[in-house]
């Protein structure tokens, strides 16, 4: 008795997990996913109020060398050596090439940030007296200028000078 019992309790089972599966088959049949309802209810029933965006506008990004600007204005201010000026041309990632107001011929490697400026100058002309050096600065915000120091060396004389730039 015990035997027929359980046998008919399997084959209950078995039904129902049949009919189980094939409804739930049959379901999902044309199903493309997604979720029916609401999914961000409390247990009480009560709904999350959604997360709200920032509205402050995300701050200007830094140019990367591909939006840096094609032509840079250099005025560097010296005590002892006087004012220089040059107009500097973008002639590769950030590359610049310019001459110098009494001629030398200039290459400088550019990085502007969203606060900073930094160049470093190789003259390619101006033979024993051509100069190389490292200018530092800030950026005026809201602005296209900076400003700074450069420690610059000019054949065997080292000084360090002023500069303001802007694009």
């Amino acid at each position: 008795m015990r035997k027929a019992i359980a046998a008919a309790g399997i084959a209950v089972l078995a039904a129902l997990a049949l009919t189980a599966t094939s409804s739930a088959s049959f379901a999902q049949a044309d199903s493309t996913g997604g979720t029916i309802g609401k999914t961000d209810k409390s247990i009480s029933g009560g709904e999350e109020t959604p997360a709200q965006r920032p509205t402050t506008p995300s701050p200007k990004l830094a140019p990367t060398s591909s939006s840096l600007p094609s032509t840079i204005h250099i005025n560097e201010h010296n005590a002892t050596y006087g004012e220089f000026s040059a107009t500097l041309r973008r002639t590769n990632s950030n590359i610049y090439e310019g001459v110098w107001n009494q001629g030398t011929i200039t290459r400088m490697t550019v990085t502007i940030g969203q606060e900073s400026m930094t160049m470093e100058r190789v003259d390619l002309s101006g033979g024993i007296f051509s100069c190389h050096g490292h200018y530092t600065g800030t950026r005026v915000l809201g602005t296209l200028k900076a400003s700074g120091a450069d420690s610059v060396t000019c054949g065997l004389n080292a000084a360090t000078s002023t500069w303001d730039a802007s694009w």
